[in-house]
């Protein structure tokens, strides 16, 4: 397992895990859950190693690179949320994996379920 952490240390990160085994996940996608724990978000993938469907990330840099930009504009007071860090079987084809954040304040912008079925509606299917 490669794990990584940036604003959070690792005992955190295995409590947070070890809850994740006990709890049904709040949300799902199609390759994805997400968990909310506390002031924690817990997303779990099977694509870790995918920034999209076509280009692979295997050392993770350009998560790094994304990690590292979103840090740089939560600590100029821009409401962004941090990735604290996350976790990885490096033996899995696509990075089965978990990342962590930090609960965002507000309401749900955006619903996988929801935009599939506009997306369906909008293409008469």
């Amino acid at each position: 397992m490669i794990e990584k952490y940036f604003s959070m240390d690792a005992g955190t990160a295995a409590e947070l895990l070890a809850e994740t085994r006990r709890m049904h996940p709040e949300k799902r996608g199609i390759d994805r859950r997400a968990y909310l724990i506390g002031d924690y978000a817990v997303l779990s993938t099977g694509r870790l190693k995918l920034r999209n469907v076509a280009t692979r990330d295997d050392d993770l840099a350009y998560l790094d690179e994304i990690i590292a930009a979103l840090n740089r504009l939560h600590a100029e007071g821009v409401a962004a949320v941090p990735i604290l860090g996350y976790c990885l079987d490096e033996n899995s084809a696509d990075g089965e994996g978990f990342m962590f954040q930090q609960r965002a304040k507000g309401r749900e912008m955006y619903d996988d379920a929801i935009i599939s079925r506009f997306q369906l509606w909008t293409q008469n299917i």
